[in-house]
């Protein structure tokens, strides 16, 4: 009976610390697209909206890389596997943000992509 009591423990401690990597992971990103966005000025802010959007957008990219770095890969193999998955999800974070917010994202990947 000690076991399986401490099993059960042992999983909601796993799974707590889990969904709170992924908690600080998604709030990290959204943050990242709200800097980017408030430096260009205040008429870019993200609505409630869209930020739920991202939330969920976000939550679906960490599962997505947690899932990928589980595999026994090399490092050149996960620098592309990793960039391809930033790839495939820059277009759906783009698609949540209006015009003007969505331009002045792109002039900051750009201006990142360059000074690398």
């Amino acid at each position: 009976m000690k076991y399986i009591f401490l099993a059960a423990v042992l999983l909601f401690v796993n799974s707590f610390a889990f969904s709170q990597k992924n908690i600080d992971y998604i709030n990290t990103e959204v943050k990242k697209v709200e800097v980017q966005l408030n430096k260009k000025g205040e008429h870019l802010q993200l609505s409630n909206t869209q930020k739920d959007k991202l939330y969920t957008l976000f939550e679906d990219k960490y599962k997505r890389v947690d899932l990928f770095l589980l595999k026994d890969l090399s490092k050149s193999e996960i620098s592309k596997g990793m960039t391809k998955i930033e790839e495939e999800f820059r277009p759906k974070i783009e698609s949540i943000l209006n015009l003007e917010q969505r331009l002045a994202f792109q002039k900051k990947r750009k201006t990142q992509a360059s000074s690398k």
